[in-house]
């Protein structure tokens, strides 16, 4: 198996990140500093819950069993 690094900390990840496996992809488009470029980025959950904190606009919408 592929070992998987957190983009932000650098840690590897450990079994429970790559079940919980937060990963994003995007190609950004005119305007940003990557136009063009592909972007992966793969988080572990300690990393997750810091962006997510970090927000100024909360990117957590209802649970599963709400």
């Amino acid at each position: 198996m592929k070992k998987l690094v957190c983009n932000m900390c650098g840690e590897d990840m450990d079994e429970y990140d790559v079940q919980q496996r937060f990963k994003y992809y995007s190609i950004p488009g005119y305007g940003s500093e990557f136009d063009s470029h592909k972007v992966e980025l793969d988080l572990c959950s300690k990393c997750m819950d810091e962006l997510f904190k970090k927000c100024k606009i909360n990117p957590v919408g209802e649970g599963l069993y709400n």
